[in-house]
């Protein structure tokens, strides 16, 4: 016998006629539990020793909004692909159904249930934020929220796109979005100089579009707010003041120079914004 859902495998009805009334009686109370755990969810705690707010206030962890926008992004994957199809410039033919995975570690789990002599070639600790796993595709989603991404983090989602390849082999695409503060992205295309997004070949989607399109739930409207630096905190070695780089450079007028470049770099940036 088959049951449907955990639920009807608590009780197994003795006839036809108690099955059917046990399965409606099921299907109504999980869309009650459901209903419960959306009302939950819409509850924000106000907290003394939080200063009257809630976490959703003020925390800054990345892995917590990438947990709630992997909760809305299951509800329909679908709607999720065609957002980052307009959003990030995903190309139009991928198409689903899509698995979700929020904090994959795929090569550890793949390795280990199919492979498991090559799971040694590859870092277990590996997690991907988000990904989205269809028939013909692969989409992996990497979110910064307070912090930028860096070049070294560029070189390690090079290989994953090389290294999934190898592992899949050319039928499954493999596809990288960056995920983060849309004034970091307006920072970086004004000023970054280096290849913190480069293997992400222009796909990217903003904390700010997502809160937009989900109806600005707490934790992704707290997503858009963490992101607090100038253009100045652009992280890329060719983009860094030159004493942020490793091997500082003793000189304190080569040192001065290089923030003064910066600073008159970003005054003209927001000149510009505030003339258009």
């Amino acid at each position: 016998m088959v049951y449907n859902s955990p639920l009807e495998q608590t009780a197994r009805p003795c006839h036809a006629a108690g099955r059917g009334q046990r399965r409606a009686k099921t299907a109504r109370s999980s869309t009650l539990m459901l209903g419960g755990i959306d009302s939950y969810r819409s509850i924000e705690m106000k907290l003394s020793y939080f200063d009257n707010q809630s976490w959703s206030d003020i925390t800054r962890e990345e892995r917590a909004f990438c947990a709630e926008l992997e909760y809305h992004i299951r509800m329909n994957p679908d709607d999720f692909v065609a957002l980052l199809k307009r959003e990030s410039g995903l190309p139009d033919h991928l198409a689903g159904p899509w698995d979700t995975a929020f904090e994959a570690c795929f090569y550890r789990d793949y390795l280990h249930s199919f492979r498991s002599a090559e799971k040694r070639q590859y870092s277990p600790k590996r997690t991907f934020d988000l990904a989205l796993f269809s028939e013909k595709a692969i989409i992996i989603i990497e979110a910064k929220a307070a912090e930028p991404f860096t070049a070294d983090q560029a070189r390690v989602f090079e290989r994953d796109r090389t290294d999934i390849r190898s592992i899949l082999g050319p039928n499954v695409e493999v596809h990288l979005v960056a995920l983060a503060s849309q004034v970091y992205f307006d920072n970086y295309d004004a000023i970054g100089r280096g290849t913190a997004l480069a293997p992400f070949a222009g796909c990217r989607i903003s904390w700010q579009a997502l809160a937009r399109h989900y109806g600005y739930p707490p934790l992704l409207r707290r997503a858009c707010e963490v992101y607090e630096r100038s253009p100045l905190a652009i992280v890329d070695n060719d983009a860094l003041p030159y004493w942020m780089h490793k091997g500082d450079v003793s000189s304190d007028i080569e040192r001065l120079s290089a923030e003064i470049e910066l600073r008159n770099r970003a005054i003209e940036v927001l000149k510009r914004k505030r003339t258009t």
